[in-house]
């Protein structure tokens, strides 16, 4: 039986060429199957026969359909094992699955966060693909052109010197060519620090909203009530858990939001008892740091 193997062997390395034909159709992996084929026969044990002599350059799936023994290297053994199969001997070792292969992004996510960057901005993005043995090969476009070559990578940066819209496409290709693409729509802005619109007091609300443009977004307010505002008294309480009491340089007291999420705020109850013209110190950050200019908003009782 060995002779008669060994015949079998020698023929088909004879007759078999060494480029591997691929289905363009399949979906799925089969253990052993390094020529692809769908299916487990001598002629994979003979491929990784040639591989291990260097008459046959394998593809890194290749490699990994190769590894029958699960041994993480495809060598005379994987092929042997294979042979044993064959000829329905004990093959303990033969990790004989279908894996199934999808080039599916789960998204890309960017850092800084956002989808609106200063130009100069030098954006991380990374990639979130389904978990495969073999690594799905990606691709970055910018505006259509090809910006990342086709290659393994989870992570990729992209310099923005030009204020306009982007539009980024990012394609993950499975071993058998299957393209799953994720798009991202980025606006690149000037560097110009943020600026307040408006800030004005709703006198019937008792509140005091701002709204803001420029810089980028979101951005974060900080609001200071000053005029000599008289100290809480022990156990006294205020509606806007998010003022801090504080004192002044100058020892004035006032209620201070140092950069809170909010737009608006209310003002404390108690500070509405009062006969006193107050006014209210708005200043905004937007997400690099960058700061408005102090606008005052007169707060008349």
């Amino acid at each position: 039986m060995k002779r008669l193997l060994s015949i079998l062997l020698a023929a088909v390395m004879l007759l078999t060429a060494s480029a591997l034909p691929v289905s363009a159709e399949q979906d799925h992996v089969l253990i052993g199957d390094v020529d692809l084929d769908d299916e487990v026969t001598i002629v994979d044990s003979t491929f990784i026969q040639r591989a291990v002599i260097a008459l046959t350059e394998f593809t890194p799936l290749q490699s990994y359909l190769g590894d029958v023994d699960g041994s993480e290297d495809t060598d005379i053994v994987d092929a042997t094992v294979i042979q044993r199969r064959l000829l329905g001997l004990s093959n303990r070792f033969y990790r004989d699955y279908l894996q199934k292969w999808r080039a599916e992004l789960l998204g890309v996510s960017s850092y800084p966060n956002g989808n609106c960057y200063k130009v100069g901005t030098t954006v991380h993005f990374g990639i979130q693909e389904q978990a495969h043995e073999i690594p799905s090969e990606i691709e970055v476009y910018l505006n259509g052109a090809l910006y990342k070559d086709r290659g393994v990578y989870s992570d990729f940066a992209v310099a923005f010197d030009t204020v306009g819209y982007y539009r980024m496409s990012v394609a993950a290709y499975d071993p058998f060519g299957t393209c799953d693409i994720y798009t991202l729509e980025l606006q690149v802005i000037s560097s110009q620090p943020p600026v307040i619109k408006s800030a004005y007091y709703d006198k019937v609300a008792k509140t005091v909203r701002v709204t803001a443009s420029g810089g980028t977004a979101p951005y974060k307010y900080s609001y200071a009530i000053r005029n000599n505002i008289t100290p809480l008294a022990p156990g006294q309480q205020y509606s806007a858990e998010e003022f801090d009491f504080k004192f002044g340089d100058d020892g004035s007291c006032y209620l201070y939001c140092d950069f809170c999420d909010n737009n608006e705020v209310d003002i404390p109850v108690w500070l509405l008892s009062k006969t006193l013209t107050y006014y209210c110190e708005v200043q905004v950050m937007d997400s690099s740091g960058d700061l408005s200019e102090v606008k005052k908003v007169q707060i008349i009782l």
